[in-house]
């Protein structure tokens, strides 16, 4: 089962590594020639399925993930949950954690513009926002479920939505383990 679902993630890191390349050139761009590798970001992680998708190592993403959120428990709880999957005795992980902490987060994380798919796992109040700034920014998105909490949300996932078809970006639901 692990292995099916790694295939499906390999399967769609390729889609949206080939949008990517459509869409805009830069260096931190990804590139399915494998000068470049997917650069993950993960958006104030304050649910396990923030870490899930860094249980395993994934060809085709850098080992450096980029991590912007306030600081606190659930971010401290996802940056111990890589370090186990990095210091396991079987299969461990190579992730190295390039963290940033502090109330401007957000902001920071869209003015450094490094990588190219930001992950959303945690705080459902703000998920609907963090989508829509991510995909305004330029970024592919995956985030857990629900998407939108509220009418208010998802009206502004559907424009969201509609935003990222205009970008040619990818929002999808980040679904870990479903099949396991």
């Amino acid at each position: 089962m692990k292995l099916a679902y790694n295939i499906r993630f390999l399967v769609f890191l390729l889609v949206v590594a080939s949008c990517s390349l459509s869409k805009r050139q830069t260096t931190d761009e990804v590139d399915i020639s494998g000068s470049h590798k997917i650069d993950l970001i993960v958006l104030d992680p304050g649910h396990f399925h923030a870490s899930l998708l860094q249980k395993e190592t994934l060809t085709d993403v850098s080992d450096t993930i980029r991590i912007y959120a306030p600081e606190g428990i659930a971010v401290n709880q996802y940056l111990e949950s890589i370090d186990s999957y990095n210091q396991r005795a079987e299969s461990p992980t190579t992730w190295k954690k390039q963290v940033y902490t502090g109330d401007d987060y957000l902001q920071k994380m869209l003015a450094d513009h490094k990588g190219n798919i930001v992950v959303l796992a945690g705080n459902n109040l703000k998920k609907t926002r963090y989508i829509m700034e991510s995909i305004k920014a330029g970024y592919h998105v995956l985030a857990d479920k629900p998407l939108a909490i509220n009418p208010q949300d998802f009206k502004l996932l559907t424009e969201a939505y509609q935003l990222a078809k205009e970008k040619n970006l990818l929002l999808y639901d980040l679904m870990t383990e479903r099949y396991d």
